[in-house]
Formats: C-alpha cells, sequence, structure tokens
C-alpha cells in the first residue's frame, strides 16, 4: 500500500500509465486506485475490518465508470460502517443477495415458472392465449413487484383496466390466471382469491342464438347477404355438420373420407386438455356432401377445405363465420357457436332422437360420472340418421317448407 495519501484529479489519473507490475495510488481515506498491467483503473478500500480483525481490500469499480466523487463517497460510507463495527464487504454481499432475491422472486418470474409446468398438461394455443393475456394486462403492472409485496388493489388495477373497456370474459379469465400464479407463489393469504368475488358479470355473449322457430329467418339471412360464396358455405357446413368454429375452419380435405361419408377430426384439432383428446367422427349428411363437392372446385387443390383468401396455404381466421354473421340482418342475434345450441334445442323439442345419441352429435361430454365410465361407444351408427334429419330440416327452412313464426318478415342487409 502507497504510504503518501494526495487528491486525485481527472488530469492525474489520465498520466497514470500501465507498469510491468501492478501499482497502486492513494487517494485518502482509505481509497485506492490500483493499475494494472492492462491498464485497467480499479478503485479499492482499504480498511481494518472489525469482523476479522485484519486489513483487507474491497473492489469498488473500475474507472472512469465510477467517477472520482463517487469512488471518495463511497469510501466515506464504508468508513462510517466500519466505525460503526460492521464490515462494508459483508454488508455490500448482503444486500446483492438480498437484491437478487427480490428480482428472482417478482411476479414475472412465478409466472414463467408456473407456464413451464402447465405446458405439459395445456394445448399450446391455449398457452399463447395465457401469455397474450399476461404481457398485455398483467405484466406491465405487477411484472416487477416481488410476490411478498403484492397486494389485492394490484390486482383490481389490472381487472378493472380490462373491463373499462368492455373485455368482460377476458377480466374473467385473467383474475383466474392471476389467481392460479398467486397459489403457485405459496405466499398467504393470497391477494388475488376474490377478484372476481361480489361482482355482477355481464351474461356471456359468446353463445348467442335464436329460438328454433328461426331457423328460416337465419336461412334467408345467409342466402340474403353480401357474404362471399366460400364463407356462406363455411356457415352452412358449421350448421349441418354441429362442430365448433375452429373445428370448421381448420377442416383439411385429407380429413374427410367420401366413400364412407364420414369427416374424422383428429384428437389434436379437438377441444380439450392435452393428451386427453378424443378424435371425433361426424356423419355427413347428403346437403354436407354437396357443400364440399362445391368447395373441391376453389380449394380442392389446397390442404385446407376452407382456405385463407390471404394466404392458401392456410385455413380461414376461426373467427370468419362470426364476422360474416355480424353483416347480415341478424347482427347480434346469433354467433356462430350459436349453431350448436340452435341445433340441441331443436333436437330436444322434437325428441325424435334419444338424449346420449343427441349429446354424442355435439361431442359433449356425459356429464353423469356413473354413465360415462359404462359408456365405451360414440353411437355413430345412430347418429347418422339424426344428422340426416338435421341437415333436411335446414334444407326445408332454406327452401320455405317451413316457415318463421317470428314477426321478422323484412330480412335485409346489415349496415
Amino acid at each position: 500500500m502507497p504510504r503518501k495519501a494526495q487528491k486525485l484529479y481527472v488530469s492525474d489519473i489520465n498520466k497514470l500509465k500501465p507498469k510491468d507490475k501492478v501499482y497502486s495510488v492513494n487517494a485518502g481515506g482509505g481509497l485506492i486506485l490500483r493499475v494494472k498491467t492492462t491498464g485497467v483503473k480499479t478503485w479499492v478500500f482499504n480498511y481494518y475490518s472489525p469482523i476479522t480483525e485484519s486489513r483487507t481490500n474491497f473492489t469498488i469499480g473500475n474507472y472512469p465508470s465510477i467517477s472520482i466523487s463517487d469512488a471518495e463517497q463511497t469510501a466515506r460510507d464504508y468508513k462510517e460502517l466500519v466505525r460503526n463495527g460492521k464490515d462494508p464487504k459483508r454488508v455490500t454481499e448482503q444486500l446483492r443477495r438480498e437484491q437478487l432475491a427480490n428480482e428472482l422472486d417478482v411476479f414475472s418470474v412465478y409466472a414463467e415458472k408456473y407456464f413451464a409446468i402447465k405446458r405439459r398438461s395445456l394445448k399450446e394455443s391455449t398457452i399463447k392465449k395465457w401469455e397474450r393475456y399476461l404481457e398485455k394486462d398483467v405484466l406491465p403492472v405487477l411484472g416487477n413487484i416481488p410476490v411478498n409485496q403484492i397486494h389485492y388493489s394490484d390486482g383490481v388495477k389490472v381487472r378493472d383496466s380490462i373491463i373499462a373497456r368492455g373485455s368482460f370474459d377476458i377480466a374473467r379469465k385473467v383474475c383466474n390466471y392471476m389467481n392460479q400464479i398467486m397459489l403457485y407463489t405459496n405466499v398467504k393469504p393470497n391477494p388475488f382469491e376474490d377478484l372476481t368475488k361480489n361482482l355482477v358479470w355481464p351474461d356471456s355473449k359468446n353463445q348467442k342464438s335464436i329460438s328454433t322457430d328461426r331457423l328460416p329467418d337465419l336461412m334467408k339471412a345467409i342466402q340474403y347477404s353480401n357474404t362471399d360464396l366460400q364463407t356462406r358455405l363455411l356457415i352452412e357446413f358449421q350448421l349441418h355438420t354441429m362442430v365448433r368454429p375452429r373445428e370448421a375452419a381448420i377442416i383439411e380435405w385429407a380429413d374427410i373420407d367420401f366413400d364412407n361419408a364420414v369427416w374424422t377430426i383428429p384428437a389434436n384439432k379437438r377441444k380439450g386438455r392435452k393428451g386427453k383428446e378424443l378424435q371425433h367422427r361426424v356423419p355427413l349428411s347428403k346437403q354436407t356432401i354437396e357443400i364440399l363437392e362445391m368447395m373441391k372446385h376453389i380449394t380442392g387443390r389446397y390442404q385446407y377445405v376452407f382456405t385463407s383468401k390471404y394466404n392458401h396455404k392456410t385455413h380461414v381466421n376461426v373467427e370468419t363465420a362470426n364476422k360474416a354473421l355480424q353483416r347480415t340482418s341478424l347482427k347480434g342475434q346469433i354467433v356462430a357457436h350459436g349453431f350448436r345450441t340452435l341445433a340441441k334445442t331443436t333436437l330436444e323439442e322434437i325428441g325424435k332422437f334419444e338424449h346420449l345419441v343427441c349429446e354424442a352429435a355435439l361431442s359433449h361430454k356425459i356429464s353423469d360420472q356413473t354413465k360415462a365410465a359404462y359408456t365405451r361407444t360414440d353411437y355413430f351408427e345412430r347418429r347418422i340418421p339424426l344428422m340426416q334429419w338435421w341437415s333436411d330440416r335446414i334444407e326445408e327452412a332454406k327452401t320455405g317448407k317451413i316457415e318463421s313464426k317470428s314477426n321478422v318478415s323484412d330480412i335485409r342487409f346489415a349496415k
């Protein structure tokens, strides 16, 4: 250690050149500037440790990243710690450990860990939805907060910002995600446990449908809309087959067996938990086959039956049918998923087919666990006449053989 201390200025430091060996300049107050053979200049605090009772060097940092004034102030702070019986090195290391612990204990880190686990059981499309909601709404508010410092009001801020834009269903989902992540952190009490409690949520608009006697109105609305042919056929195909909008949108030609009039939806395209999905066979009525034959002339050379207008290598957007329905006279009265409700209600009212066969046609799980345990059939053969009956019903509504009992008589374009 150099014996004589001197006040250092920038000009003095710039004159210090590297030598064959490391050397030091005493800046006073325990502060040393060490010049290495590479030319790197490092601030070091030299002190007598009250803990180890020995001389100790503690690196502050390099010059000029740490200026002269900052290095001098740090040395004064460290001297104050020594006077109070504390070792600056141990105090600093403890602060660094606490800072690192806080950085690893923030909400975003736990969210990432939680979704890494959920990937094993959830479909990738579901995970992407979760991540999209988190990135857009949650992480900007909660991401950098240590989980043990998160409060109910933080969750309310996220929830209410989503509700403010009218996205009630997303708000409920996001509250559920936040609650699950906080359960994973094991912070008790869970601040997000009651985020959805005592709130009056608007009824979901995703399942809007019409009464069964208005099937003719639906067929007229589709017929008289300005929807292009492919989209109109997509809507009618989904109506005839009773499938979910996504299943109809992503159908491939390879999934159709024309010889046996059956469409097999592979398990990986089905709704359900990852690894728990089952394939679903759809008997194709004469009318449905006719729709597919028409589509052959349009997209028969491509992979998907209903191809995207912008990229023939992929399928139409799953919201295509919904958007088209919004351009008809029934805007706001029915959505694509509502076709399933319409079919189910019609079948129940007619009473022609057994309940379990109707449920199988809609690919619904059997709610009764005892019945589910002993049911090992998809009722395929018994669904063939059901599907044909439903298609005939649609055709009768389309051709006017069934008249609407509603008061709607003026079917016009929706603006």
